[in-house]
């Protein structure tokens, strides 16, 4: 093949992969989207979504350990929903203060971790940080996008009733800024 037609075959290739990743097609050899729902009918209303004061949807992903972890598990408990990635510096930063915030009792926390590797994430975990609360597996990047989540970390911070209080977009500088927003309207 000529030089000139390499380089324009790549090329190609290249500013096709970029347009896929601007509009968003999924590759469709990924995992299925995760299920949201509602209500427990399934049925959308005003009282739900990813608003302060909605409810935020349930959702149903698996643990780094293979297990079943939904949302509505945790009613009558506040939650923090924190999406993040191994590449991400200000989430790494704040996951020693969200183990805090979790080994205290006072919250239970649910790290949702956007679109790796189940290896990654768990030789991340494993080696890199003493986390003992639930990551959970968003390996399409489903839920964080059906959230609106675009910057890192978001944490979305619930009452007991699993109604929003608070979406922090960002790293929160403190178990201090943390304990805040969990006792916040609790």
């Amino acid at each position: 093949m000529p030089k000139n037609r390499k380089r324009t075959f790549g090329l190609i290739v290249v500013v096709s992969m970029v347009i896929l990743v601007i509009v968003g097609i999924e590759n469709p050899l990924s995992a299925p989207p995760i299920e949201i729902t509602s209500s427990s009918a399934g049925i959308a209303d005003s009282s739900t979504g990813t608003q302060i004061g909605q409810r935020l949807p349930n959702f149903t992903l698996n643990t780094l350990d293979g297990k079943e972890v939904s949302l509505a598990d945790f009613r009558g408990t506040p939650v923090l929903v924190n999406f993040w990635a191994t590449w991400c510096s200000f989430c790494v930063d704040e996951m020693p203060d969200l183990q805090r915030a979790f080994e205290k009792g006072d919250v239970v926390v649910l790290g949702v971790n956007r679109a790796e590797t189940l290896e990654k994430q768990r030789y991340f975990v494993e080696n890199n940080l003493k986390i003992t609360y639930p990551i959970l597996l968003d390996p399409s990047d489903s839920l964080a996008r059906a959230f609106g989540v675009a910057i890192m970390p978001t944490t979305f911070v619930l009452d007991r009733e699993g109604t929003i209080t608070q979406r922090k977009l960002g790293q929160y500088a403190s178990l201090e800024e943390i304990t805040d927003a969990i006792n916040y309207e609790s």
